[in-house]
């Protein structure tokens, strides 16, 4: 299978990384909408190949895997069936700021202004 593409802002420092500052101003619903839609088609695509190959998946979310690395490894190393006698280092980097809090808010708001029943 192919790589899937990543969609990533520019930033001077080379690929995979993003400059805040560059990004103040660069909020585009439009472009927000499109990324979501291409994530929830992948997720989907996915979904079908896992289920035809009757795998089901453990999800793990990078935000519960933020704020408990270490029982987030566990449920892994559970679902993984493997002995759970290590400590985790995950090295994870939080790498939200400001500014991306500020674009969840502002593209959650921005979609639900049609929706009758709000769920964020």
């Amino acid at each position: 299978m192919d790589r899937l593409p990543t969609p990533q802002w520019p930033d001077s420092r080379g690929p995979g990384h993003r400059n805040s500052a560059d990004l103040s101003d660069g909020y585009s619903y439009e472009a927000l909408v499109s990324l979501l839609a291409q994530a929830v088609a992948r997720e989907a695509g996915i979904g079908e190949m896992l289920s035809a190959a009757q795998i089901s998946p453990l999800n793990v979310f990078y935000e519960d895997l933020h704020l408990d690395p270490e029982q987030q490894v566990r449920r892994v190393m559970g679902f993984l069936d493997l002995p759970r006698q290590f400590e985790p280092d995950t090295g994870l980097v939080r790498q939200g700021d400001d500014i991306d809090e500020e674009w969840v808010q502002r593209f959650r708001s921005e979609l639900q202004r049609r929706w009758e029943n709000t769920g964020w």
